[in-house]
């Protein structure tokens, strides 16, 4: 108790000391210096800007106006005249009416610069909605750095909006106008919505940009560009007359137009990169054009026309599919240069898949063409395939006589109804790596072209013959197997070079005509004979190993005229190993060749160059570093049975 009177005592001293509670501080006086300063604002300072209450109104000073209530025109005038500089006007959602008779909604009067409209309704006007640009008026008018943004204008008599120069038309909705938006001069009109004009959506002049914007139905064009050095970009463009109309020395890109009675008409010089989103489409000028998705075409026409230079088609991965009654997929009109076509397919058209037979210098790659009813590729001079995929068409590929130096890089061709590769009389056809197998006839057929090249390809299970070469043709590095016909068939001058040639039909390696060399190759278990040589070819260093399985007494190899050499090959279990027995297999010559376990080793017939055969003796067991009978000779040239 005694602790909590002291504590009370301590706590009333320091009160006692505190400033004025001890009568001892001096009073202020009570009356104020000055009045108290008002606290209400006035309602310019709540609200600085300036309300237009009713129509028409003109604006004659800068500042920033807004509507409070929604406003009705007069018939014979504009509902609100612009005739300062620096003025914004916000709508505030409401609406500015017109009236049967009335003339322009918003409009600017003489020559004014940075004019803004914003946030509401302007509709029904006789004339246009919302103009900054007028020269016929009397004074003209005329605006510069003006805006129109998120406003949304209904059945205005003329036009929705008229821009001057320099101007956006941004954000904004536009139905039922003669004409959507009309833009002069460095305009930029974006991610506006314009529908049902009766003539134009989007009009534009010079270095003006329009971008991501959506036109639908307008009865003439939907972006029509007049003027040069603009950028119409990301559009979409449906149901109208014309889609996408641009004069010369303009560019567009990655627009969607689609529905149109004519989606593109350009100019002369344009940059154009398309999104294809329908066909049938003919591009007539150069552009780089990209599929929207997977496009059907019609019946009695094309899907993509190509009818200029400097075209390149991206698939983007998708397919053209063709419908019964269809002509080509992609058709190249003419002499065409640097036409390109990649990533995708071209599936079931009623004539080829990609036709480009005058085309120059084409390329196509990474494409397949299934199931059309021509071929599946038809290429021009100095044609580039790589990568390709051609399967159940007619023809997998087809290259005209007139169709010179086409190469083909990697390519599948594949269950065609006729030949893989249809290049009769072709020149200078050059095809390296690739497969070519099932087919319904010859997996490659040159006819008698010249001077064709096969290297570093699998030609499998054709119905014919697998390939078909030409005089001074090669084919090299290439494994043939299980052709009904004969494995090579190649005419005069032709190489055959390190092919391994297994099971085939008929011939595995068969040389008609005059020279060419056989060497280096491996012939297996073919029906006919492993190796038939005409006339004046090098055959050498071969190995023909159970061929004649079709019966008959056919060769390992055979020589059928004059003037050939065979030298260095190995034949072993045919029935023949080497036959030189046809009347006019003379003057051949025939050294160091080896035959085992055939039938009969050798059957060659009188007049001809042969080396000595001997029979090689069998060697005692060896142990060491000597020992062995040796072949039964020293002579070089000798042919050796063992």
């Amino acid at each position: 108790m005694k602790a909590l009177r002291d504590m009370k005592r301590t706590l009333l001293l320091g009160v006692g000391l505190l400033p004025g509670l001890d009568g001892t501080m001096a009073q202020g006086p009570l009356t104020p210096a000055s009045p108290p300063a008002p606290m209400m604002r006035t309602l310019q300072q709540v609200e600085p800007r300036i309300p237009i209450e009713s129509l028409p109104f003109v604006i004659a000073q800068p500042g920033s106006y807004y509507l409070a209530a929604n406003l009705e025109g007069v018939s014979g005038q504009h509902g609100i005249v612009i005739g300062a500089d620096y003025v914004t006007i916000d709508l505030m959602g409401f609406a500015v009416r017109g009236v049967p008779g009335s003339l322009d909604g918003i409009r600017v009067s003489g020559l004014r610069e940075s004019i803004t409209v914003r946030n509401g309704y302007v509709t029904g006007w006789g004339q246009a909605g919302i103009r900054f640009h007028d020269s016929s008026a009397p004074p003209p008018s005329f605006s510069r750095y003006g805006v129109v943004e998120n406003v949304q204008l209904f059945n205005n008599g003329t036009i929705g909006i008229v821009s001057g120069l320099d101007g956006i038309v941004r954000d904004c909705l536009l139905i039922g106008h003669d004409v959507g938006i009309s833009g002069r001069s460095g305009i930029v009109i974006e991610g506006n919505i314009v529908r049902d004009s009766a003539t134009d959506g989007i009009v534009v002049m010079d270095a003006s940009r329009v971008t991501g914007n959506r036109v639908i139905n307008a009865g003439g064009r939907g972006i029509y560009i007049d003027g040069v050095n603009c950028e119409i970009l990301a559009n979409e463009v449906f149901d109208s007359g014309v889609g996408l109309s641009v004069r010369a020395g303009n560019r567009a890109a990655d627009n969607i137009v689609k529905g149109n009675a004519t989606n593109y008409a350009f100019g002369n010089n344009c940059q154009i990169d398309l999104i294809l989103s329908e066909i049938p489409q003919t591009i007539s000028w150069p552009a780089r054009v990209t599929l929207a998705g997977t496009l059907r075409g019609v019946s009695g026409t094309n899907g993509i026309t190509v009818a200029s230079d400097n075209v390149h088609i991206d698939l983007g991965g998708h397919t053209l599919v063709g419908v019964a009654g269809s002509a080509n997929g992609i058709e190249v009109t003419g002499a065409r240069t640097n036409f390109v076509v990649r990533n995708g397919a071209v599936r079931g058209w009623g004539a080829s898949g990609i036709r480009a037979t005058g085309a120059v210098g084409a390329r196509m790659e990474q494409v397949a063409a299934y199931l059309n009813t021509g071929s599946g590729f038809w290429p021009g001079r100095g044609a580039l395939l790589r990568e390709c995929i051609a399967q159940g068409n007619q023809h997998g590929i087809t290259i005209s006589p007139s169709s010179r130096h086409v190469t083909l890089v990697d390519l599948q061709i594949l269950e065609n109804s006729v030949h893989g590769i249809n290049a009769s009389n072709a020149e200078g056809l050059s095809v390296r790596g690739g497969s070519i197998a099932g087919n319904g006839s010859f997996g490659i057929d040159t006819g008698s072209g010249s001077g064709n090249s096969v290297e570093s390809v699998s030609v499998l299970r054709n119905d014919s013959v697998g390939i078909s070469i030409g005089s001074g043709g090669q084919v090299i590095n290439c494994v043939v197997s299980a052709n009904v016909g004969s494995g090579i068939a190649g005419q005069s001058r032709v190489i055959v070079k390190n092919c391994t040639v297994t099971a085939n039909g008929s011939f595995g390696i068969h040389i008609t005509g005059s020279g060419g060399i056989i060497t280096e190759c491996t012939v297996n278990f073919n029906d006919g004979a492993g190796i038939s040589a005409s006339s004046n070819v090098l055959v050498l260093n071969n190995v023909a190993n159970s061929n004649g399985q079709g019966g008959g007494n056919v060769g390992g190899i055979r020589l059928l005229n004059q003037g050939n050499r065979v030298e260095g090959n190995m034949m072993v279990n045919n029935p023949i190993g080497l036959d030189a027995s046809s009347g006019t297999a003379t003057h051949n010559l025939i050294i160091g060749n080896t035959a085992r376990g055939n039938t009969t080793n050798f059957v060659i017939r009188s007049d001809n160059k042969v080396g000595v055969i001997v029979s090689a003796p069998l060697s005692g067991a060896i142990s060491g570093d000597t020992g062995g009978a040796g072949v039964g000779t020293s002579n070089p040239w000798s042919n050796v049975s063992y």
